[in-house]
């Protein structure tokens, strides 16, 4: 799995969009469609089995170890009862989307159309005027206003939380840099407070998509949908704790593209191991076969200071399976060392 920098997915963008002649209102069509099949599974973790119409079974409710705390990370309310006490049975999931002015809002209005499809009920909340939307967001603002989808524009203190069940994040993107500006600062924090399960297009508002960093104030995800490729970040702490269990949705452009164009670094799951290394993890080892057959590495590491970092690369190659591990050292410190790996 290839792990983007926003800079990297920027390029990779262009290159979708002017080279291949993809158009970006597609790759904001796919990936709001992501986004919105993410609430809707989120919402049935969250408050129960959905019923089919996008609305809750009987007996349907927000428990303790909801969607939240399965993630592994904080969540939007850990995991406890959301702040409107739980759906009513029968209904519709309604959902209420925060919209920036960029692509990342536009994604996220989308999502409110493909919510309608789904028979959920979507509303959207502006975070600035939206008549200050411009591209495919803006097509977007006008698309979603000529469906009849409800929209209002934050005013702080002034939002029902408690009359929606989950929050989708689309305020800020990759783009964006430093701590989160009014009116956006205030609109995380109510939605932060809210407990309801909060969905991150993207990324979280307030999170570095390059190191990880969290801003003040930032949006704690229940989930987080990646679009197109892992960003950085969401792999890094603390940003991993705030975005959530993390998927990475498809939206049109290759994963082959991101070797193409440099991309470098990628998390070593079972995945990469297979087609990288050529390494299939679940073959069982044959009987007939010695130390020879499973590969040699050689570390070259230690220091008359930092001896033992030498030694858990050497146990670390040992225990992920390679048959020989050999240890180039300092001659000085082979006495100490000798027998311990």
């Amino acid at each position: 799995m290839h792990l983007v920098t926003a800079e990297e997915m920027r390029a990779l963008d262009r290159y979708v969009i002017e080279q291949i002649g993809l158009p970006a209102a597609v790759l904001m069509e796919n990936a709001a469609r992501a986004v919105a099949e993410a609430a809707m599974a989120l919402g049935a973790e969250w408050y129960g089995a959905a019923d089919g119409r996008g609305g809750l079974a009987a007996g349907g409710s927000a428990a303790a170890g909801g969607a939240g705390s399965a993630a592994g990370g904080s969540g939007a309310g850990g995991g406890k009862v959301a702040g409107n006490g739980g759906a009513p049975h029968g209904r519709p999931l309604r959902w209420l989307v925060l919209a920036g002015k960029g692509n990342n809002g536009g994604d996220g209005i989308a999502a409110a159309r493909h919510l309608l499809e789904m028979d959920a009920e979507a509303s959207i909340l502006y975070a600035e005027p939206p008549e200050r939307l411009t591209g495919d967001a803006a097509l977007q603002r006008d698309a979603a206003a000529r469906l009849g989808i409800p929209a209002s524009v934050y005013a702080p203190g002034a939002v029902d939380w408690g009359s929606f069940d989950g929050v989708i994040d689309a305020l800020l993107g990759t783009g964006s840099r430093g701590a989160p500006r009014e009116p956006y600062a205030s609109l995380i924090r109510e939605a932060n407070a809210s407990r309801l399960p909060i969905v991150a297009a993207d990324i979280p508002s307030g999170l570095d998509a390059d190191t990880g960093a969290v801003h003040e104030p930032c949006i704690r995800a229940a989930r987080t949908v990646a679009l197109a490729f892992m960003k950085r970040g969401l792999a890094l702490y603390p940003g991993a704790e705030y975005a959530g269990a993390v998927t990475v949705a498809p939206i049109g452009i290759p994963a082959r593209l991101a070797d193409a164009h440099g991309v470098r670094v990628y998390r070593l799951d079972e995945a990469a191991v297979r087609s990288r290394l050529g390494v299939d993890p679940a073959r069982p080892r044959r009987a007939d076969t010695h130390k020879g057959t499973y590969g040699r590495v050689l570390v070259a590491a230690g220091s008359p200071r930092m001896a033992g970092a030498g030694l858990l690369c050497v146990r670390a190659a040992l225990r992920a399976g390679c048959g020989l591990a050999a240890w180039a050292l300092p001659a000085g410190l082979a006495a100490a060392v000798t027998g311990r790996a």
